[in-house]
């Protein structure tokens, strides 16, 4: 990783969920272009920022270092649940970084959707985080949490306890910024859970 000062943010795909639905590890899935699914949202994120990691479980470790650098991979600390775990565990190891987010089963995701966001990161420098807001609410994954988000965070608990470590009401309780998507891309943003979901 880079040590100078970082004009963009750090990338984090997040691998770590327990892929119930799916049956196998979402990220070590291969889309029709052959492709692992993280590593096809590494590549896109690396368009935009100069490092992505890859955040997992500690029991995937070994499976991930098969396919990715292990400076790549940030295990999940014993702290919150959910993406708030992984994202936690990204904040302890880069405190001064921000982190563009997305999840590993977001295969829509394009430019057009990654443009906007960086769009919006640069204009609004003073919000603690950026999230794209439609039809069904705050849309956490694809999203930025400035380094600041985190220290907000720290400094009111109370506000994580309350929110039952849901990204999606941390969202409105740490007032972030909300990006509006044209009703035409809400699909952009749409998680494959389940085999179902892909046919």
């Amino acid at each position: 990783m880079s040590a100078n000062v970082h004009k963009t943010p750090l990338g984090l795909v997040l691998c770590g969920g327990m892929s119930t639905r799916m049956g196998s590890d979402k990220g070590l899935l291969r889309g029709a272009d052959g492709r692992l699914w993280a590593l096809a949202l590494t590549e896109l994120l690396e368009q935009y920022v100069s490092d992505v990691c890859i955040s997992i479980r500690p029991e995937q470790a070994s499976a991930y270092r098969t396919h990715f650098p292990d400076e790549c991979l940030i295990q999940d600390r014993p702290i919150a649940a959910g993406p708030m775990r992984g994202l936690l565990s990204a904040y302890e190891r880069f405190p001064e970084r921000d982190l563009l987010v997305v999840a590993c089963d977001q295969q829509l995701l394009d430019q057009s959707i990654l443009s906007m966001l960086m769009q919006s990161y640069a204009e609004q420098t003073r919000a603690p985080a950026l999230a794209f807001f439609d039809s069904h609410g705050w849309q956490p994954l694809c999203a930025i949490y400035r380094a600041s988000f985190f220290v907000e965070l720290k400094s009111k608990p109370v506000s994580l306890d309350k929110a039952g470590h849901s990204l999606r009401r941390l969202l409105s309780i740490v007032p972030a910024f909300p990006i509006e998507i044209p009703s035409q891309l809400e699909t952009s943003l749409r998680g494959f859970n389940s085999p179902l979901t892909i046919e």
